[in-house]
C-alpha cells in the first residue's frame, strides 16, 4: 500500500515537471515568435530618440538636391541662350549674306587718289556696309583708287593701300589727296587763339555763384586780384521773396540784382544777368568794362584777339536748352523768361571749330567745346558779355 502510494506521488511531479518546461518553452517560442514578427521595433524606438539628427540630416540633404537642381537649371537656362544667341548671330549672317546677294552694281575702272577724310574709315570686302570689315585706316591714309561702284546711291572706291592691301570704301569718307595735308592742319591748329587767365573754382562756397567767380578771373587777368566771395557780398541784390501763386513763379529780376541764394541750393535762388555785373566790374575797373551784350559773337572774338578774355552767360549745357526747361516769372520789373540751365563762364580762346574758356563749375581751364553749340546757347540768353580795355 506504501508503495503504491510513493509510485502516485512520483507520477505526479514528473508530470508536473514536464508541464513547466513545456510552457516555459512555449513562452519562449510565443516571445521570439513577437520579435519576429516585429524586427523594427527596436529600430523604430532609436529613430525616434535621434529624431531632430535625422531631420537635419534630412533637410541639408534636400537643400543639397535644391542646390543641384538649381544649378542644372541655370545650366539649362545658359545653353538655351546661347543657342538663342547663336541662332540670333546665324539669323543675322544670314540676313546680310541676303542682302549682299540682292545687291546689284555695275564695276567701272577709276584712276584717282584719295585720303581718309575721317578719323578713322573701315575698309570693307565689298561696296556695301552689308560686307564684312576688312581693317580700320587713320585720316590722310593714301588710297590709290582703280575701279568704283555705286550702290543705293553711294559711291564706293575700290582702292589699295599699305602694301598693296585692297578694300571698298565709300566716297562720302574721303577727299582727294593732298601729301601736305597733315601739315597744314598742325599749321592750322597753331593758328588758334588762346589766352591764359588764372582759374577759380566756384566751389564749394559758391554753388550758385558762377557769375561772380567769372567775374574775379577777368578782373585777375587785368592785374586785379579781388577774392570770389568779396565780390559776392557786394554785386547787387534783388530782394523780392520767392512764393508761387496759382502756379505761377513770383521772385526776382536777374537783371536788377542776384535773385535768391548764392551760397546754397536748399533755398531758392538763380542767379544775375549782366548789368549788375558790369556795374561791380567799373568798381575795380573804372571807365574800362566793355559790355558786348546783345552783339554777335564776332564781337566776343575781336576781344580775344585784343588778348583781352571775355565774361559770358550762357547754358550750363554750352548747348541750345529746348523751351521745356524754360519757365516765366513774374518780377516787380515784369516778368522775365529764364531756365535753371544758366551758367557763366570766362571765354579765354577760338579756333576755326571751338570756343575755349575757363568754366568755374567744373573747375577746368581753357575747356572746349564746338563753337556753333556754344553760341547757340549763348543766343538763348541774349548774348550776354562782358570784357574789358
Amino acid at each position: 500500500m506504501m508503495n503504491r502510494f510513493f509510485v502516485i506521488v512520483f507520477i505526479f511531479l514528473f508530470i508536473l515537471l514536464t508541464g513547466c518546461n513545456t510552457a516555459k518553452q512555449a513562452d519562449e517560442r510565443t516571445l521570439a515568435g513577437k520579435q519576429t514578427e516585429n524586427p523594427l521595433t527596436a529600430g523604430q524606438l532609436m529613430t525616434k530618440s535621434e529624431s531632430p539628427a535625422a531631420k537635419q540630416t534630412d533637410l541639408l540633404r534636400m537643400k543639397s538636391q535644391e542646390k543641384e537642381s538649381s544649378k542644372e537649371v541655370e545650366s539649362a537656362a545658359a545653353k538655351q541662350k546661347d543657342n538663342k544667341n547663336n541662332q540670333q548671330k546665324e539669323a543675322a549672317k544670314k540676313e546680310k549674306q541676303q542682302q549682299i546677294q540682292q545687291l546689284s552694281f555695275n564695276l567701272t575702272e577709276h584712276k584717282d587718289t584719295k585720303q581718309i577724310a575721317v578719323q578713322a574709315a573701315n575698309i570693307r570686302k565689298g561696296p556695301h556696309t552689308s560686307y564684312s570689315k576688312i581693317t580700320t585706316l587713320k585720316r590722310y591714309t593714301k588710297l590709290d583708287v582703280f575701279e568704283k561702284a555705286k550702290v543705293e546711291d553711294i559711291t564706293w572706291y575700290h582702292v589699295k593701300f599699305g602694301d598693296q592691301n585692297k578694300g571698298w570704301i565709300s566716297s562720302n569718307i574721303v577727299e582727294d589727296y593732298d601729301p601736305q595735308a597733315k601739315q597744314k592742319a598742325r599749321e592750322k591748329q597753331s593758328d588758334r587763339k588762346l589766352l591764359s587767365a588764372p582759374l577759380v573754382s566756384q566751389m564749394p562756397e559758391l554753388p550758385r555763384g558762377c557769375e561772380v567767380t567769372t567775374l574775379s578771373m577777368m578782373l585777375a587777368h587785368a592785374g586785379v586780384n579781388v577774392d570770389k566771395m568779396t565780390l559776392a557780398k557786394e554785386v547787387r541784390k534783388d530782394p523780392t521773396p520767392f512764393s508761387k501763386k496759382n502756379g505761377q513763379v513770383h521772385f526776382g529780376h536777374p537783371n536788377n540784382g542776384f535773385v535768391g541764394n548764392m551760397y546754397t541750393f536748399d533755398k531758392p535762388g538763380l542767379g544775375v544777368f549782366h548789368d549788375p555785373i558790369a556795374d561791380l566790374g567799373e568798381k575795380y575797373l573804372p571807365g574800362r568794362i566793355v559790355d558786348l551784350t546783345g552783339n554777335s559773337f564776332d564781337r566776343v572774338l575781336n576781344q580775344i584777339d585784343k588778348g583781352k578774355p571775355v565774361w559770358v552767360l550762357t547754358t550750363s549745357w554750352f548747348s541750345y536748352v529746348p523751351e521745356s526747361y524754360w519757365e516765366t516769372w513774374n518780377t516787380p520789373s515784369g516778368k522775365v523768361k529764364v531756365t535753371y540751365k544758366m551758367h557763366s563762364v570766362l571765354i579765354t580762346g577760338y579756333d576755326d571749330h571751338y570756343v575755349y574758356f575757363n568754366d568755374p563749375l567744373a573747375n577746368m581751364k581753357n575747356r572746349k567745346v564746338a563753337k556753333d553749340k556754344f553760341i547757340a546757347g549763348w543766343n538763348q540768353f541774349g548774348n550776354q558779355a562782358i570784357s574789358y580795355k
